[in-house]
């Protein structure tokens, strides 16, 4: 940023910005946001994001190569965990991506995304509709109370209740 002239700006908007950009899967305006969060802050969400980043823009091999030098720092990071599995997954290799998926789940029963991507390994291979079903129901279960949590403390927001919306929100 310094050679073009501009300002850097503060890590959490660039880490924000990236993960705006690769929600909007615009990777490459991502990938710029990222190197400069990976060379100014390379905590273990950045890493996991630029991870997520080479794997959604299809560079599969350094995906890999990046995710297991992350994991071998922070080996039980849920983010990098999940990112693994998904690269497994991306390849075929359902057994392995099934392993990080639980262990994840393990650490967060409420990840609402590794559930999706576990519903989505339980249809690729086959698994019984009463297991995917059942993953499902979970899944529903927790967006639901997502929603619900969220409106309540939307409801305390607007009642000037503020310091008790936070508490909630905490929980969550």
């Amino acid at each position: 940023a310094e050679e073009t002239g501009m300002e850097v700006p503060p890590e959490p908007i660039i880490f924000f910005k990236a993960d705006d950009y690769q929600n909007a899967h615009r990777l490459d305006q991502a990938m710029s946001h990222m190197s400069i969060l990976l060379k100014n802050n390379p905590d273990v969400e950045s890493k996991a994001l630029y991870v997520r980043t080479l794997r959604l823009m299809k560079q599969t091999p350094k995906a890999k190569q990046n995710v297991s030098q992350y994991l071998q720092a922070n080996p039980e990071n849920p983010e990098l965990l999940e990112e693994q599995g998904r690269i497994w997954a991306d390849e075929g290799n359902y057994k392995d991506a099934k392993k990080n998926y639980l262990k994840v789940l393990k650490m967060a029963p409420t990840n609402q995304r590794v559930r999706r991507a576990m519903i989505e390994l339980q249809r690729n291979t086959g698994e019984s509709p009463d297991k995917i079903l059942a993953s499902a129901r979970i899944l529903v279960e927790l967006e639901e109370s997502d929603k619900n949590i969220q409106k309540l403390s939307n409801a305390l927001k607007s009642n000037d209740k503020h310091k008790e919306a936070i508490k909630l929100l905490e929980k969550v």
